[in-house]
C-alpha cells in the first residue's frame, strides 16, 4: 500500500513538472545537464485501467445511468488524437534507463510504445510512424504509414520486446515506479504475450494474409509456452485494487448516492444472461425493486431482474426506473470502498482469444479455452464451483467448432468483459457484430453506432494537411474524414 502511495505522488509531481514545462525552460542552465528517474516516466505512461460502471462500459451497454442529471448514450463526435509526444517520452526514458543500467524499461518500452500506435491505429486508420519523431532529420510533415506496414511493425516491435526481456527474467531483474505488478519483469513478458493475441485477433479478417501470418503467429505462440508465457489465471491479471483511502475509493461507494441511485445493469447483458440461466446475473445484478416489492425471496428467480435499453427514450427510461423496473447493481459486492479491482488486460479475455481463435481452425483446443474463460469468469464474479460446472455441462456448454460455437463465444466474451478491460467490448463488437447493440436516434441522429474515429483536426488545418487529405483518399476514396468510413483491417 505504501509503494502504490509513493508511485501515485511521483506520478503526479511528473504532471506537475509537465505542466509547468515552459516556466521552467526560462530558468534551466542549458550548460547544466538534467535527467529524470525512468521510473518516474515509466509510472506516468502506464496504461490506464478503466474505473468499473464509467462511462466506457455504458459505451459497450453493459450498464446505464439514469437520473435527473443523466443524459442518453451518444455515439457521436468520434474524434481521435496523436500521442507521439508521448511516444517521444518513451524514448526519452530509454535513453535515461541505459545511462543508469536500468535494462528492465527497454523493453517495456517497446510494448508501452506499441500499445499507443495501437490505440491510434485501429481507432482512426493509417497514421504516421516510419516519419514520425524526426523533426530533427527535418522531416516536419510525416508520411501516414498504411494500416498493414504499421500492424506487421508493432507485431514485430512486441516479439522484440519478449526476446529482449527473457533473460532479465532469468536476471530476476525488477523495475521501479511499476503500480500493475511491482515491477515483477516475468509478469511483464506475459501480459506482452497476452496483449499480442489481443492484437491478432483484432486482425481477424485478415487472418489468410500472408504477410501478417496471423494464423502462424498464434500457432507459434500457443506450442511454444517457454518461450511466450502467456496469463495462468486470474491472479495473472493486468489489473490494480481500491481500498479504502482518499483518492483510491472504488467509484460506487456509500458517499456518491446519487451515482450508486442512478446505476443499473444494462438490458442487452440482462438478457444474454437470463437466456441461458447464467448465475452469475445474481453476483452483479439485484432484482428489480418491483420484483422484491411482491417477493422479498426472489434474489434466485431470473425473472426477478431487468435491465434498460440505451436505444429507449430517457424520460421513458426514468419513468420505468422510478416504477423500479429495473435491476440496480449488487448492493453487496459494489457499494462500498474496495468494489472490484480496475482491469485492463484479463485471462479471461486471453482465454476466450484462444477459444475464438481454435474454433476458427488456426489452433487446438476451442472447448478447453472456452471453459478456462466461463469459468475464470464465474470465479471473479465470485460464482460457486457447482454453479459454473452446473452452467458448462448445461445451458452453457460448448456448442461446437462451428459457426454456432463461434457466436456462443463471441456473446460469453461480452459477458465476460462486463466491468473491465476498457473499450475492448466495444472493439470486439464492432469486429464481429456480437452481440447486435441496441441503438435509435436517442443515442446518435443517424440511428449507426461509428466504426471509425476522425483525425485530429489540427492536422487538417495546420499540422499536416497535404498527407492527412492524401490518406484519406488513400483509404475511404474522398477527402472526408467520416465516422462511418469502414477501416481496413474491417474490410
Amino acid at each position: 500500500m505504501k509503494n502504490k502511495k509513493i508511485i501515485t505522488l511521483l506520478s503526479l509531481l511528473l504532471l506537475f513538472s509537465s505542466s509547468c514545462a515552459d516556466f521552467e525552460e526560462l530558468r534551466v542552465n542549458p550548460n547544466e545537464p538534467t535527467s529524470v528517474a525512468p521510473s518516474l516516466i515509466f509510472t506516468n505512461f502506464l496504461p490506464v485501467a478503466s474505473s468499473p460502471f464509467s462511462g466506457t462500459y455504458m459505451t459497450s451497454q453493459h450498464h446505464h445511468s439514469i437520473g435527473g442529471d443523466s443524459g442518453p448514450v451518444l455515439y457521436v463526435n468520434y474524434r481521435g488524437y496523436f500521442y507521439h509526444k508521448d511516444i517521444q517520452s518513451l524514448e526519452f526514458m530509454v535513453e535515461e534507463a541505459e545511462k543508469i543500467g536500468a535494462r528492465g524499461y527497454v523493453p517495456l518500452a517497446k510494448f508501452l510504445k506499441v500499445h499507443t500506435y495501437f490505440e491510434m491505429v485501429r481507432r482512426m486508420g493509417d497514421i504516421p510512424l516510419s516519419e514520425a519523431l524526426h523533426l530533427e532529420e527535418g522531416i516536419i510533415y510525416p508520411v501516414y504509414d498504411s494500416q498493414k506496414s504499421i500492424f506487421i511493425q508493432l507485431l514485430k516491435w512486441l516479439d522484440e520486446a519478449n526476446s529482449e526481456i527473457a533473460p532479465l527474467v532469468e536476471e530476476r531483474l525488477t523495475v521501479a515506479g511499476d503500480f500493475y505488478y511491482n515491477g515483477d519483469l516475468s509478469m511483464w513478458q506475459r501480459v506482452i504475450n497476452s496483449y499480442t493475441l489481443r492484437i491478432l485477433i483484432e486482425l481477424s479478417k485478415k487472418a489468410d494474409d500472408s504477410e501478417l501470418d496471423i494464423k502462424g503467429k498464434f500457432a507459434n505462440i500457443v506450442n511454444n509456452p517457454e518461450k511466450y508465457p502467456l496469463f495462468r489465471g486470474n491472479e495473472d491479471d493486468m489489473k490494480y485494487e481500491h481500498w479504502d483511502e482518499d483518492g483510491f475509493r472504488f467509484g460506487l461507494n456509500p458517499d456518491s448516492p446519487s451515482a450508486v441511485d442512478r446505476t443499473v445493469v444494462g438490458g442487452l447483458y440482462v438478457d444474454l444472461l437470463k437466456a441461458n440461466k447464467d448465475p452469475r446475473l445474481f453476483m452483479v445484478a439485484d432484482p428489480t425493486p418491483a420484483a422484491l416489492e411482491a417477493d422479498p425471496n426472489a434474489t434466485s428467480d431470473f425473472a426477478a431482474y431487468a435491465g434498460p435499453y440505451v436505444s429507449t427514450a430517457l424520460g421513458e427510461l426514468q419513468s420505468a426506473k422510478n416504477a423500479g423496473l429495473f435491476s440496480r447493481v449488487k448492493n453487496s459486492r459494489y457499494i462500498n470502498y474496495v468494489g472490484i479491482p480496475n482491469v485492463f488486460l484479463s485471462y479471461v479475455e486471453q482465454e476466450f482469444t484462444l477459444a475464438e481463435a481454435a474454433n476458427r481452425g488456426w489452433i487446438p483446443n476451442a472447448k478447453m479455452h472456452y471453459e478456462n474463460a466461463v469459468t475464470a469468469s464465474m470465479e471473479f464474479n465470485g460464482v460457486a464451483p457447482e454453479d459454473i460446472s452446473g452452467f458448462l455441462n448445461g445451458l452453457g456448454a460448448y456448442i461446437g467448432d462451428n459457426i454456432d460455437g463461434l457466436e456462443q463465444i463471441l456473446t460469453q466474451k461480452y459477458i465476460g468483459f462486463f466491468q473491465n478491460s476498457g473499450w475492448e467490448s466495444f472493439f470486439n463488437q464492432r469486429r464481429t457484430g456480437i452481440p447486435e447493440f441496441a441503438v435509435s436516434s436517442e443515442n446518435t441522429p443517424r440511428e449507426k453506432i461509428p466504426v471509425r474515429w476522425m483525425y485530429p483536426t489540427v492536422e487538417r488545418d495546420t499540422d499536416n494537411p497535404v498527407n492527412y487529405r492524401e490518406a484519406l483518399v488513400r483509404q475511404f476514396g474522398s477527402e472526408v474524414d467520416d465516422v462511418d468510413d469502414v477501416l481496413w483491417h474491417m474490410k
